[in-house]
């Protein structure tokens, strides 16, 4: 990303038409600095009017960005709508070849999904307590087991692989600690900006440690599971 088009819908929640001129604004870093537009349109009681600012955003920075929307409109008699707060994560996008250990930084990795636990850090669990090169690296709970019920996800930055002329391996290293067949994890890719994922399949002759086993909480498809003695490479 670099500079990026912000776009906000309004809506009037008042009874009566707002006609007057007023103040939309967003910022990017929660609040702090605001870019403000005064706009004259007609809104009917519980209409929408969509608007663009003409000042681009900024987002050439990567990382989590704590995206703000505000309105100031005089003699509004209710404030308590007026702002909306949420967050976007800025994904850089890396060429071939590519290699992390997390030692000095998370990487721009990005963890979400339902309760989720993952956290970039020392591992100090009574198990997972290492990484595997260095002394930091991501894992659900640091200190302990991931959380019951747990659907989550740890999305990588970008990958650009047009300038590599060779086949490309992806090869990790993992430390597992789940209930056999019932809790795992998975490898997956998207090509469309993450509209839809698929699993990686391993090469038919170049794969090592590849998941090869149903989990009931990967729908039934390969994953890796169990209790792991350590730290194992897996590739493809």
């Amino acid at each position: 990303m670099g500079s990026e088009t912000v776009t906000v819908k309004i809506k009037n929640f008042g009874e009566l038409p707002v006609s007057d001129p007023f103040q939309v604004g967003y910022s990017i870093n929660n609040g702090s600095t605001y870019t403000y537009a005064t706009i004259n349109p007609t809104i009917n009681s519980e209409d929408e009017y969509t608007y663009s600012f003409t000042t681009l955003a900024n987002l050439s920075q990567p990382g989590l960005k704590q995206l703000k929307f505000k309105t100031v409109l005089p003699g509004d008699e209710d404030v308590s709508n007026d702002t909306y707060s949420t967050t976007l994560f800025v994904y850089p996008t890396l060429n071939y070849a590519y290699q992390n250990s997390f030692e000095s930084s998370n990487g721009y990795w990005n963890p979400s999904g339902a309760n989720s636990t993952w956290a970039w850090g020392l591992p100090a669990a009574t198990l997972i307590n290492t990484a595997s090169d260095g002394t930091k690296a991501w894992v659900t709970n640091l200190k302990g087991y991931h959380a019951q019920s747990e659907v989550s996800y740890l999305e990588s930055p970008c990958f650009n692989f047009s300038s590599s002329s060779e086949y490309v391996m992806f090869s990790f290293d993992y430390f597992i600690n789940a209930e056999n067949l019932v809790d795992g994890f998975r490898l997956e890719y998207s090509i469309n900006g993450g509209t839809n994922w698929n699993p990686v399949p391993a090469h038919a002759s170049q794969s090592q440690n590849w998941c090869s086993t149903p989990v009931s909480s990967l729908g039934g498809s390969n994953g890796w599971t169990s209790t792991s003695a350590g730290y194992i490479t897996a590739k493809t």
